[in-house]
């Protein structure tokens, strides 16, 4: 009878040193995650001062519309293009925000272009041809980082067509 109070004591012990163990990893993990996103920042923060950080962003606002491709040009710098698979594109149909660009510029006017590929889906079929359109927009940077929101929607004519929105975000 003592030699199996003895066993029960030491498989609680056991249970309570793995349960403890779980929880030291669980704190580990997390100052990990904590250490890497500071780290994540202070980087951002040095590759992308705030008097020069724009960064741009490409949500879809009209849920029958699945973007297929876009191409960004801020002034002279290389343009920036992006395909989407179909089923990247239903989920920015629902939410979300894909960032497109994350560059620096002086502040000032700049321009903006943008094309866009998509597809027209109803009753959940998609149509073969595909739409397109274009963006051509001025914007202005301040000294704070500033975030563009390309929103893909419906026009005024009800065809495809992006919108800016324009954030400047005080640190």
């Amino acid at each position: 009878m003592i030699a199996v109070t003895g066993t029960q004591s030491a498989s609680a012990d056991s249970v309570g040193d793995a349960a403890a163990l779980d929880v030291t990893i669980q704190q580990l993990k997390q100052e990990a995650l904590e250490i890497g996103t500071g780290t994540q920042r202070a980087e951002d923060t040095l590759k992308y001062p705030v008097a020069t950080r724009l960064t741009i962003d490409l949500s879809v606002v009209q849920p029958q519309l699945l973007i297929q491709a876009i191409t960004v040009t801020i002034d002279n710098l290389p343009p920036v293009h992006r395909e989407y698979s179909q089923s990247t594109a239903r989920v920015l149909t629902k939410s979300g925000l894909d960032r497109l660009l994350r560059t620096n510029v002086a502040p000032g006017q700049h321009r903006l272009h943008a094309e866009f590929t998509a597809a027209n889906t109803t009753g959940g079929k998609t149509d073969a041809q595909p739409l397109t359109g274009s963006l051509d927009q001025a914007f202005s940077k301040d000294n704070h980082p500033v975030v563009l929101e390309l929103a893909l929607g419906k026009g005024a004519t009800a065809t495809p067509a992006l919108s800016l929105h324009s954030w400047s975000v005080q640190p």
